[in-house]
């Protein structure tokens, strides 16, 4: 008797997570792929091995399974100052489904590197597959079209050991995003497969994560999202960006304060409050032209982190503002608004993974 009541539980239970994943459609995963020879210093902390190792997934789980050099200026399999590389990425879909309409954006901010190609959508399939861009459950997979190969230059002036970044956003057709990062440094070997040497590492820093948010509004910095754990073993993510403050860059008075009919400049700073890294962020501020004489647009301005070297791609917990001064949301008030008047700013935040965040920040105006 208690055999059977427990055979009923299983079922289910089984019959739980099935639900949960079609309630969840878009699954996000985040991972690092170091392809040093020997060095792996840039592996993040707390990494697992992703692959054919990693935790069971229900439904597609598409990740790098290698990367190696196919062409090279300088044919030494070494990443060198001022030459120009193609990288031949492989891909794996170790989940249960197929993944359909996969498709890769590269995307790099470092200062080292140049001509990243392609800048559209490569598209990627497993070799002989039935259908456009499909990777079979259990296969590997590389791009389709030679035009679409990874390749970039690195700078003449490039220091030897500097750390180099290229980001993947991989997606399929049923909105499953997988954010994978590619990681060498200058003068870095890399090897030409996964072998026995152990010298292509492949570390994963935050397993996989699934979430159907894609699009948040909220009028403050207190949303309430929480992570948890369901029943496949993977960590649901929180992608979420944030206005977080404003700074006076200056005032026409120079007195530090926001005054009636004055012409000022504001630093505006967002921060990535998820548990994934947010990839290019772009900013759009508006407000009710009634306050103003003049306020000028703040239309998808890129936002930096300037606190690290990965530039555009903001890694949790970091905040970002407009790289340049002449980037920040400059207005001026008009002179006859009441005493301490409060200005609401409607802020969007665009994402390179098609995600809109909206905010809503207010500024007051002094006497």
């Amino acid at each position: 008797m208690y055999k059977y009541v427990f055979l009923l539980f299983l079922v289910s239970l089984l019959i739980g997570c099935d639900n949960l994943d079609r309630k969840n459609p878009k699954d996000v995963h985040h991972g690092n792929y170091l392809f040093f020879a020997a060095d792996t210093s840039g592996a993040e902390e707390g990494g697992g091995n992703i692959g054919s190792s990693n935790t069971y997934i229900n439904g597609p789980n598409v990740q790098i399974h290698e990367v190696k050099i196919s062409s090279e200026t300088i044919n030494d399999n070494v990443v060198s100052p001022g030459e120009s590389l193609i990288l031949d990425v492989e891909l794996e879909n170790n989940g249960n489904q197929d993944a359909r309409g996969v498709t890769v954006r590269y995307l790099c901010t470092s200062l080292f590197v140049s001509n990243l190609r392609p800048t559209g959508l490569a598209s990627f399939a497993t070799n002989g597959a039935s259908g456009p861009n499909l990777i079979y459950s259990g296969s590997k997979a590389r791009c389709i079209m030679p035009s679409q190969e990874l390749s970039f230059q690195v700078v003449s002036y490039a220091t030897p050991g500097l750390p180099i970044e290229i980001d993947l956003i991989i997606e399929d057709e049923q909105g499953n995003i997988w954010t994978q990062t590619i990681e060498t440094r200058v003068n870095g070997n890399v090897a030409s497969s996964n072998n026995s040497t152990g010298n292509t590492t492949i570390s994963n820093s935050s397993t996989s994560t699934s979430t159907n948010t894609s699009s948040n509004t909220n009028t403050s910095n207190s949303n309430g999202n929480t992570s948890n754990t369901n029943s496949s073993g993977t960590t649901n993510a929180t992608p979420r960006v944030e206005f977080d403050r404003y700074e006076l860059y200056s005032d026409a008075n120079y007195d530090q304060v926001i005054s009636r009919g004055e012409r000022v400049q504001i630093a505006t700073y967002i921060i990535n409050t998820g548990n994934v890294k947010v990839f290019s962020p772009q900013v759009t501020i508006t407000a009710d032209p009634i306050y103003f004489d003049y306020i000028e647009a703040h239309n998808d301005v890129n936002y930096y982190s300037m606190e690290n070297s990965l530039g555009f791609n903001i890694p949790v917990g970091w905040d970002a503002k407009p790289m340049f001064s002449y980037q920040f949301l400059t207005f001026k008030t008009k002179a006859n608004l009441p005493a301490n008047t409060i200005i609401p700013f409607q802020m969007v935040i665009k994402t390179a993974s098609n995600r809109t965040y909206s905010e809503t920040f207010f500024i007051k105006i002094e006497e």
